[in-house]
Parts: structure tokens; C-alpha cells; sequence
């Protein structure tokens, strides 16, 4: 390959790159709000995922009971888990300590208006 060839090759692979850097900032502008949606925002709603496990086997054994002796459980608010039992106790454990919610990236994002109406995204 002589001096020519190989210019005319990296001149390409330049315009090949230039061509490649305009397609992904359309790309980018494109799945950016306009200006005139983030001036509609007004709410912001993040969810993020968090799994809390209870093992009814060491809440039994913690407890005095066997498994055979639960009528009912439910999972109540803030992270609660009741376990009645047939006798009429309650059993009532916290989950709340139960591991860290991951916060690095929200599982769904939501944007509304002033009135709750989602703004496009």
C-alpha cells in the first residue's frame, strides 16, 4: 500500500467516525426531552425494585411454633409480616432491616405535568 492509499483510507475511517458521532447525537437529542416538555414537568415519581424474604421456618423456630400451626399470613404495611396462629397468637416480624434497597437506577420513571398528566418522554 502506498503513502496515497493509506491517506485516502484514514481520511475514511475519519468520515466513517464523524458520520457515526452525527448519528448518535441525533440519537441523544432525540430521546431528550424538548425544552418545552421539562418546562411541563412538574412531578417526578422514581420506583425502585426492593425484595424483603422471611424464612417461616426461623420465625417458627424463633417462636415456639411449628409450621403446622399457622393459620394465616399476611404481609401487612411497612414492611410487616404477620403470622397468626392457630392457637391466636400473632407473630409479627419487621422487615424493614432486612437487606438495602439498590437506589443506582430507578426501575420506572415517571414525569407529570401540574395537573399529573405525564409529560412525554
Amino acid at each position: 500500500m502506498n503513502i496515497q492509499e493509506e491517506m485516502d483510507r484514514i481520511f475514511k475511517v475519519q468520515q466513517d467516525n464523524l458520520a457515526n458521532e452525527r448519528k448518535f447525537k441525533e440519537l441523544a437529542d432525540a430521546e431528550r426531552k424538548t425544552d418545552e416538555d421539562i418546562t411541563k414537568i412538574r412531578h417526578v415519581e422514581m420506583t425502585y425494585d426492593h425484595t424483603i424474604h422471611f424464612d417461616i421456618q426461623e420465625i417458627a423456630n424463633a417462636n415456639n411454633f411449628a409450621p403446622g400451626d399457622i393459620e394465616a399470613i399476611e404481609c401487612g404495611k411497612w414492611a410487616k409480616l404477620n403470622i397468626t396462629l392457630k392457637d391466636g397468637r400473632v407473630i409479627e416480624e419487621d422487615g424493614s432491616f432486612y437487606g438495602e434497597v439498590d437506589m443506582k437506577w430507578a426501575s420506572t420513571e415517571n414525569f407529570y405535568d401540574e395537573n399529573y398528566k405525564e409529560v412525554a418522554q
